[in-house]
């Protein structure tokens, strides 16, 4: 009996060796052929096909090159990293009745960078004149059509490049403003203007000129708010601050 404990014993280690020479499992997946910037529309030439251990691609990968043609990289990736959904985008498409204008926006003004290519936003303007303070809620119901890559929430990437070693795509720094690319309809807008007097004017501005003039101007703050697809319309008078009596504990709420 004792004889084949040795037996055993080499078969056990040879059995061992084997699994360790065994190759990994692979999975064919689009990586990125060159270096592409953000923004850039993915030609034919820039996706390559490679085979990928299966421990490394991550849930969204394309498996198709093809897939990938045409699309926006919303953010940069570098030669040889894996093509991933959730960093392309569709192109940037405009109606005939729709331009394109940026404007500049924060953390705070514009949803902390979460915002993505295709979601629906309101503009909240925020006029400051010496001590006072006005919020309107200006034009609604705006696509969303690019988000500074700089500026958008992170993309989580804990994997390797498919070219082996840590992806330089998920070392960079977000900056905590930046700009988002807005299609805003080209038909006037009803806008209520105050005189000097204190009468109202109704007026027919244009979108686009009012977002122009309130993201230069350098009392004025523009602040983004998500919709939802089919959010139903809504109208304010506006918010002044010194309108607003504050209470005290003696006073109650109706």
């Amino acid at each position: 009996m004792r004889k084949w404990i040795p037996i055993a014993a080499a078969a056990a280690v040879f059995l061992f060796s084997l699994a360790l020479l065994r190759p990994e499992p692979t999975r064919k997946v689009a990586v990125a052929a060159a270096d592409l910037p953000a923004g850039w529309t993915i030609r034919p030439e820039d996706v390559a096909l490679q085979e990928v251990p299966q421990r490394m691609v991550p849930a969204d990968a394309l498996a198709n090159p093809d897939a990938a043609v045409g699309k926006t990289v919303r953010i940069g990736r570098a030669k040889g990293d894996i093509l991933r959904e959730s960093v392309l985008g569709a192109p940037l498409v405009l109606g005939p009745d729709e331009r394109a204008i940026g404007v500049k926006v924060s953390d705070a003004s514009g949803l902390a960078g979460t915002l993505q290519p295709g979601d629906r936003v309101g503009v909240v303007a925020v006029v400051l004149e010496s001590d006072r303070a006005f919020a309107k809620v200006t034009v609604e119901g705006l696509r969303v059509l690019y988000v500074d890559p700089a500026f958008a929430a992170s993309v989580p990437e804990p994997l390797p490049a498919a070219a082996g070693g840590l992806s330089f795509s998920a070392l960079r720094q977000r900056r905590g403003e930046g700009v988002v690319v807005l299609a805003v309809p080209t038909s006037p807008m009803p806008v209520l203007f105050r005189g000097p007097d204190g009468a109202e004017e109704r007026r027919m501005v244009s979108a686009l000129e009012l977002l122009a003039a309130l993201s230069e101007a350098q009392n004025a703050r523009l602040s983004l708010y998500a919709a939802p697809p089919e959010a139903r319309p809504f109208a304010t008078s506006g918010l002044s601050l010194e309108d607003i009596l504050p209470i005290t504990r003696t006073q109650r709420l109706p």
